[in-house]
């Protein structure tokens, strides 16, 4: 049975040496290809874990990433090897873009368990808070955006995006001052698109609170602002005739 066992690894260094050849070279295709034969003709390969993260690199960088996403979920199924945090955050990414929020959420949550650098765990929440905004998750939205703003070397349009959200947030739980606060910080921190949303929903607080006559000034200040956002200009102009709805009755 000893001679059997050595047979075996002898036959996994031969057929791996091909795969990593590959990989050396930078041959994408090449390593595809060995990679799966290496996979196929063996019973209990020893680097089966490297070869599906070889695999999945690839075919990340061919942009094919339903291919990609099986192989690094493969990885994320054997938890305790060198890919491991690696393949959650692709995996993350890939089911995030496809807007496979659920699945997302999954691999972030982990990555935040097992995560030990800044930068995985800077994703791992950013990554949650994106998607329990999707999700319509409004409570863990506001905790995980408040998580984000903490962090430190945040891009401005991630900040941006965590007060709107926030915003948005406290807005579906009736926390209207709390959302009207949020929505203040986006307007002093830009005038993109992001800015004009903040601003109509503070038109939309003054409604709710009955506050008509307020209402209807936050809406001229929109209109004012002139933004090239027709979107939310038109919403605003709705709002206003429902404004003037309420002040009748």
């Amino acid at each position: 049975s000893k001679g059997i066992t050595v047979s075996e690894q002898e036959k996994d260094s031969t057929f791996w040496r091909p795969v990593q050849l590959a990989r050396d070279n930078g041959d994408c295709d090449g390593q595809l290809e060995k990679a799966t034969y290496y996979l196929d003709n063996l019973s209990n390969p020893i680097k089966e874990i490297s070869a599906h993260y070889y695999m999945a690199t690839c075919l990340y960088s061919q942009n094919k990433m339903t291919e990609a996403l099986f192989h690094y979920d493969f990885i994320t199924t054997k938890p305790n090897n060198n890919y491991y945090t690696e393949a959650l955050k692709y995996a993350g990414e890939i089911t995030f873009q496809s807007k496979q929020y659920k699945l997302a959420l999954g691999h972030f949550s982990t990555l935040e368990n097992v995560g030990v650098t800044e930068q995985d765990l800077a994703i791992a929440k950013r990554g949650q808070f994106y998607c329990f905004h999707f999700l319509n998750n409004p409570q863990p939205t506001i905790d995980y955006a408040k998580k984000v703003l903490r962090m430190s070397d945040q891009i401005q349009k991630t900040q941006e995006y965590s007060y709107l959200f926030l915003g948005q947030s406290f807005m579906a739980i009736d926390q209207l001052d709390s959302a009207y606060s949020a929505f203040k910080k986006v307007m002093l921190m830009t005038k993109s698109i992001a800015a004009a949303e903040a601003k109509y929903h503070i038109c939309e607080i003054f409604h709710l609170k009955e506050d008509y006559a307020g209402c209807e000034g936050q809406i001229m200040e929109l209109v004012k602002q002139k933004p090239s956002y027709d979107y939310w200009l038109a919403k605003g102009i709705i709002l206003l005739g429902n404004n003037f709805i309420s002040l009748k009755d």
